[in-house]
């Protein structure tokens, strides 16, 4: 469905399935190498949808990522309807054997997030009628806060969670900016510039396209971050001693 989130040369055996009830999201036991399937697109595809039908959409999942302290994890449920471009977003959490079911953000827009502890997230979405990063709290009609109104990008906090950095798309510039939020004192500090050439922005290099995924030492001295603005994708660490305090 998405060749930069997919896997070149690797045959899908329910690649013809809307929702296949063989395969979904996985658990490895690296120990023993056995796998077990936890939750199947079919058993996600039966949870309705409040504003509007999955018709004839073909669904899959991006984006896990398990809580701080292991006890669940979230997704991103992903569908498309063959009539209308584009594809509906839906966020649900889990417990780590597939139970427990939640569903936390169905408005069909959820983007970026990151977990602030293991009952939150920080999520771009549109949960308080206009877009931006909402603290969530992990649980159908949990509370929801307003933490930061501008930009959408991928995002994660510095280790007592008092400070996030969020990076952007390529603006109008093709420049694509890294920010760090004082929550606290809500302050926005611009960290730093990266270039991403226009040969990114079309077919067939639209899916080598790059953002910055930053991520964060634990330490909380260093991001680092994945960059084309010097001619092919290279990693990056950046030192924020100075501004942040270890």
């Amino acid at each position: 469905m998405r060749p930069g989130y997919g896997y070149n040369g690797i045959p899908d055996p329910y690649a013809p399935q809307l929702a296949p009830k063989e395969t979904g999201i996985w658990r490895v036991d690296l120990q023993t190498g056995k796998t077990e399937l936890i939750i199947s697109y079919a058993d996600v595809a039966k949870i309705p949808f409040p504003h509007g039908e999955f018709g004839q959409s073909k669904h899959w999942f991006n984006h896990l990522l398990v809580n701080p302290d292991g006890s669940r994890f979230v997704f991103l449920h992903r569908w498309r309807l063959p009539e209308k471009p584009g594809h509906t977003i839906r966020m649900i959490t889990s417990a780590p054997d597939g139970s427990d079911l939640r569903i936390i953000d169905d408005n069909g827009l959820t983007s970026h997030f990151i977990w602030r502890d293991p009952k939150h997230l920080l999520v771009w979405t549109r949960k308080l009628k206009r877009d931006g990063f909402l603290l969530v709290e992990d649980k159908p009609g949990g509370t929801v806060e307003e933490v930061l109104m501008t930009g959408d990008g991928n995002c994660n906090y510095l280790p007592n969670s008092r400070w996030f950095v969020w990076d952007t798309y390529p603006d109008q510039q093709r420049n694509q900016h890294l920010y760090l939020y004082d929550i606290e004192r809500k302050e926005r500090m611009p960290l730093s510039v990266f270039y991403q050439g226009p040969e990114y922005r079309q077919p067939p290099f639209h899916e080598w396209r790059c953002d910055l995924h930053p991520r964060i030492r634990r330490t909380g001295r260093y991001i680092c971050i994945d960059s084309v603005h010097e001619a092919g994708r290279q990693m990056y660490l950046i030192d924020i001693s100075s501004i942040i305090p270890t």
